[in-house]
């Protein structure tokens, strides 16, 4: 977690560190908290594939940078401490907006004939409405680390 720590732009000694949950399974899954870390900390063992032949065991950390909305996901490599994988994993939505159509069909004479027919008006016929949708998700939290469930 120090080496993660240190990765992300922070100072972070063993000491610190409570562990909140222990280490449980195989990959010795835990969590982790610290008065200078913005929230629980997650880490556990797993296997990193390199090439095609060759995968090195790391430590995936899973941490929010304090002072900022940013979770990251390092992974720390378990025999050396280098660091081979930092990624963001905040999506930072914006607004977004798109024009469908209100129903079910396009065609104003929904459900519509069940085979094409010359009395079917044609879509253009039928006006879109424009969905506006401000975070540009219906639920940005599809899938949370802690395995709760979304806030509603």
């Amino acid at each position: 977690m120090a080496l993660a720590a240190a990765n992300l732009g922070g100072s972070l000694q063993d000491a610190e560190l409570k562990v909140s949950q222990p280490a449980t399974g195989a990959d010795l899954r835990q969590v982790l908290q610290s008065a200078k870390l913005a929230g629980p900390v997650y880490s556990q063992l797993v296997w990193l594939p390199m090439n095609e032949e060759t995968m090195r065991l790391c430590w995936r950390v899973i941490a929010r940078v304090p002072g900022s909305e940013n979770t990251y996901m390092v992974l720390v490599d378990a025999e050396n401490g280098d660091v081979l994988v930092r990624n963001n994993m905040t999506d930072n939505a914006t607004t977004v907006s798109f024009r469908v159509f209100p129903s079910d069909s396009p065609s104003p004479f929904t459900p519509g004939h069940a085979t094409v027919s010359i009395a079917q008006p044609v879509a253009s016929e039928t006006n879109r409405v424009v969905m506006v949708y401000s975070n540009g998700a219906l639920d940005t939290n599809a899938s949370r680390l802690d395995g709760s469930e979304p806030r509603r």
